[in-house]
C-alpha cells in the first residue's frame, strides 16, 4: 500500500529521493534497499510540463502530504553533511564517546585542581594518578600534560566550530541550490579534514 510519508521516487538520471528522510540518497543506500525488497520498485520521478524531472515537479505532487524536495529539503541534507564532516574533522583529534567525552572533562578538572592545588596527593585525582608513568612520571607532570592537550583541542575545535556554523549559516540563508553546493564545496576543515 502506498505511503507517501515512507516512499522513494527514482529519477532517470539515478537521483532518488527518500519521503521518510526529506532527502536525496543514493541507491546504494541501505534502508532503500530493504525498502525495494518489501515494495520492489520506487515510483518514477515526476516529470513537469517539459519533460523533465525536476525538484519542483517531484514537489508538487510531495505538497499535499506535507513533504518537500525543494531547497529545503536540499539545506537540511547539506547541514547533515556538514556537521557529519565537522565530527570527522574531530575525530582526528579526539576520541568519541559519551563515556570518552565525559574522561576528558573530568581528566582537565582534575588536572586544573592539581594544578592549582599546594598539596598533591594523588588519591584527590584519580585519572591523572592512572596516568602516571604512562603520559609523565609525576602527578604534575600528567595534570601539566592534560592541561596543554587540553589548551590545543580548544584552539583546533574552536576553528571546527566556527567553520561548521559558518557553513551552516550560509546554507540556511542560501537562496538556491547553487548557493548550497557552492558552500559545501569550498568548506576547508583544518588539516584537510
Amino acid at each position: 500500500m502506498f505511503n507517501p510519508q515512507d516512499w522513494y521516487w527514482l529519477a532517470d538520471d539515478g537521483r532518488v529521493f527518500s519521503s521518510a528522510r526529506s532527502e536525496t540518497v543514493k541507491e546504494t543506500d541501505k534502508q532503500f534497499k530493504a525498502w525495494k525488497e518489501i515494495w520492489i520498485a520506487p515510483t518514477r520521478w515526476p516529470c513537469d510540463g517539459d519533460g523533465k524531472q525536476t525538484d519542483e515537479a517531484l514537489d508538487s505532487v510531495l505538497h499535499p502530504y506535507g513533504l518537500n524536495v525543494g531547497l529545503s529539503a536540499f539545506k537540511k541534507q547539506a547541514i547533515g553533511r556538514i556537521n557529519d564532516q565537522a565530527e570527522h574533522c574531530r575525530s582526528k583529534y579526539i576520541t568519541s564517546g559519551d563515556g570518552q567525552m565525559m574522561t576528558y572533562l573530568e581528566k582537565i578538572n582534575q588536572a586544573r585542581a592539581c594544578l592549582s592545588a599546594q598539596s598533591q596527593v594523588k588519591a584527590d585525582y584519580p585519572m591523572l594518578a592512572a596516568e602516571i608513568g604512562i603520559t609523565a612520571p609525576t602527578l604534575s607532570g600528567v595534570a601539566e600534560a592534560v592541561a596543554a592537550a587540553y589548551d590545543q583541542w580548544i584552539a583546533i575545535g574552536s576553528e571546527i566550530e566556527a567553520i561548521r556554523r559558518s557553513a551552516n549559516i550560509a546554507i540556511q540563508t542560501a537562496d538556491t541550490r547553487d548557493a548550497v553546493q557552492t558552500t559545501l564545496d569550498n568548506v576547508v576543515w583544518p588539516n584537510g579534514g
